[in-house]
């Protein structure tokens, strides 16, 4: 029987079948590592894009509300109890945010998921940037050793600036999906 087998092996019957069955095991495994890398993208891309949204509805929300203190419909204590509120529902919404944060246009901290941060001076180099450039902008980084994406957008009207906001968001499930 082996000696049958290697004679059948060693035949160009034989080795065309290897070398054909090798070729399409290395194209298969191949094209699914690609496949499944651009689905891991597509996924991780989409997640991002839900982030752009979230961040971008919340940032008109907190503007209109600036607009409404500049307009003196609302005072300094009204403005702040309004984002305190805000954050808190926004988190209960979605367990992904990690936390939530409003500046001021100087770098204040007005309101924070954390209220040990109420009042103290942002030092998100991201945010900052924001600040001066009036664009949102978008990193991963790391929050209590979890994977976040974190999110800036400015609080303003054309050239018109009132701060920005700062929203963390986990990564945490989707890179297990991705893994899975």
């Amino acid at each position: 029987m082996m000696e049958r087998l290697r004679k059948w092996m060693f035949s160009l019957q034989g080795k065309f079948i290897l070398v054909a069955s090798f070729c399409i095991f290395v194209f298969t495994l191949t094209g699914s590592l690609i496949i499944i890398s651009r689905e891991g993208k597509l996924y991780r891309q989409d997640f991002i894009n839900q982030a752009k949204v979230l961040s971008e509805i919340s940032r008109l929300m907190l503007t209109n509300v600036m607009v409404y203190n500049d307009l003196g419909m609302m005072d300094k204590q009204d403005v702040i109890d309004y984002f305190d509120y805000y954050i808190v529902n926004l988190m209960e919404q979605d367990k992904r945010i990690k936390y939530v944060a409003v500046i001021d246009d100087k770098g204040n901290i007005l309101a924070h998921s954390n209220i040990a941060e109420f009042g103290h001076f942002c030092k998100d180099e991201h945010t900052i940037k924001t600040l001066s450039t009036l664009s949102t902008t978008i990193v991963e980084s790391r929050f209590k050793n979890e994977p976040v994406i974190n999110i800036a957008a400015p609080l303003n009207i054309s050239t018109k600036n009132w701060g920005a906001l700062r929203i963390g968001l986990s990564t945490k499930e989707i890179q297990e999906s991705i893994n899975s």
